[in-house]
């Protein structure tokens, strides 16, 4: 695990969110809304697969519709 906590950027309910995961060598950043959350460097990470995952500890159920999902390079 790299991080951990929540969010005031999510929107709740039936509106939708825009999550981006910019990975830059050994630095992972994560914008929800626009809005830039958190950033970390892991010097363990170099390459390897991308894996997306929706969660929720406390509150259930979780209900997660995925529109699209785009993974690119630079």
């Amino acid at each position: 695990m790299l991080w951990q906590g929540g969010s005031q950027s999510i929107n709740i309910g039936k509106a939708s969110n825009d999550y981006v995961g910019v990975c830059d060598g050994q630095k992972l950043t994560l914008y929800i809304n626009g809005v830039r959350e958190h950033s970390v460097t892991d010097p363990v990470l170099r390459d390897g697969y991308v894996g997306v995952s929706v969660s929720s500890f406390e509150i259930v159920p979780v209900l997660v519709e995925v529109e699209w999902l785009d993974i690119s390079l630079p």
